[in-house]
């Protein structure tokens, strides 16, 4: 007797493995890894069996959409494929990628479009990009993906890496917006502080103040690299390696700043300058002794 999966079963297993397909096009493993068996799947599943083959054709319907005039289902589809990978592998700071909407015609491909755009995106906003545009441009992509993942597509096994990938992309973006941001606020602790009589104690300076909020500042970011570290190792699974924190806007120029300052106070308030310097050492004890460029495009 021979033995079957149930058709629902069979039609699941197919569109993960397609789904993987598109995903391993867009977000493969390395510059040189062989891609062949991804780009004929379609070709090779639907070969397999006649289920395999009607099953294969509604899953590439779903995905690519319907095919161009005068071309088959199977080479319209490998022919949006093509251009998802060569849309992976644009820069922005050369090409930005292009939503075509000839060839862009279903929101499985316009959602993986919107995640290449995205990681292209904030792989260029960093330094020496100003911390203004790259909010700008982070709040952007953030409220494009809230508009996508509040809509629910069929099939769903289509879109789960997809959505984990987004979900991955949308923490990070949060998380990179809170370092950011707490740098800049010790960047005006720090111009506070450099303002200060010096002849006066830290109390009846204000000065006290300041380096408070540095201190409370620094245990925040370090917080959020914490998680922003851990979201980043899960992502490098899923869609390669992401921003490092030090490149991030303004960061690390802040953060180098700290020392010169707080030594100033070193005899007046040798408590809040160790308390500080040791949150400093742990945060930056990978990070690359030289500055990135902090030149403005």
């Amino acid at each position: 007797m021979e033995l079957t999966l149930p058709y629902e079963l069979l039609h699941h297993i197919l569109g993960v493995t397609l789904a993987d397909c598109v995903h391993q096009i867009c977000f493969p493993k390395s510059p040189d890894s062989d891609l062949n068996w991804e780009l004929n799947a379609l070709t090779t599943l639907s070969l397999c069996s006649r289920d395999f083959r009607d099953i294969t054709v509604d899953i590439c319907q779903k995905m690519y959409g319907p095919p161009d005039e005068g071309m088959s289902l199977v080479r319209s589809a490998k022919a949006r494929l093509k251009f998802m990978q060569s849309s992976a592998k644009l820069e922005l700071s050369v090409n930005p990628i292009i939503f075509d909407e000839d060839l862009i015609k279903t929101p499985f491909l316009h959602w993986y479009l919107l995640l290449l755009s995205t990681i292209q995106m904030r792989r260029f906003m960093k330094v020496p990009t100003v911390p203004e545009l790259f909010r700008l441009m982070n709040a952007a992509v953030q409220r494009s993906f809230d508009t996508i993942q509040a809509r629910r597509f069929q099939p769903t096994e289509m879109f789960t890496t997809l959505s984990v990938a987004t979900q991955l992309q949308q923490e990070l973006i949060s998380l990179s917006f809170h370092i950011v941001h707490e740098a800049e606020c010790l960047k005006g602790h720090l111009s506070e502080l450099q303002n200060v009589d010096l002849k006066q104690s830290t109390f009846d300076s204000g000065a006290h103040v300041h380096l408070d909020l540095i201190g409370a500042g620094l245990y925040s970011i370090q917080g959020y690299i914490e998680q922003y570290t851990e979201n980043a190792a899960i992502a490098l699974h899923l869609t390669g390696p992401e921003v490092n924190v030090h490149e991030l806007p303004g960061v690390m120029d802040t953060l180098k700043r700290i020392p010169a300052v707080v030594e100033s106070f070193e005899h007046d308030d040798a408590f809040h300058r160790t308390v500080i310097m040791d949150v400093l050492d742990e945060i930056m004890n990978d990070w690359p002794t030289q500055n990135p460029t902090e030149d403005i495009f």
